[in-house]
């Protein structure tokens, strides 16, 4: 509700509110600013305490659920090449909640071309299964 311009209150509160919106302007903008700057600048600190999928493969039980679900599949040479190698390109994993338990998400891709050679790993927690979306 709008306070009465007739009062002499109601002019003061329009005119403090006026006032302080043109000073506080810049500030507030400077303040996301910062604020946005902040967690651009803090986003890859995140990403770096996430395993890669060629760590998650260094622990025996993530190990066995990969080599499990590649089993008996027909795949591509670049991923057979990744499956001995562990040496491809691949994003951190990210932590997925999935009915009450988190499982991991982790992918890889061909070397040079990611577009149309991508891997995407689902692990159950503890590395018991995998499931992979290519």
């Amino acid at each position: 509700m709008r306070p009465s311009t007739n009062s002499h209150f109601g002019t003061a509160v329009l005119s403090l509110c006026r006032h302080d919106q043109q000073r506080y302007r810049l500030p507030m903008m400077l303040r996301y600013l910062t604020l946005l700057v902040l967690l651009l600048l803090s986003a890859p600190s995140l990403a770096a305490d996430q395993p890669y999928l060629f760590d998650l493969l260094k622990q025996k039980p993530y190990l066995s659920a990969w080599q499990a679900m590649l089993k008996g599949e027909k795949i591509d040479p670049w991923l057979a090449k990744y499956a001995k190698t562990f040496d491809d390109p691949a994003s951190p994993a990210t932590s997925v909640p999935v009915g009450g338990e988190t499982y991991t998400l982790a992918d890889v891709c061909k070397t040079h071309d990611c577009g149309d050679n991508h891997l995407h790993v689902l692990f159950a927690p503890g590395g018991e299964h995998a499931w992979g979306c290519g």
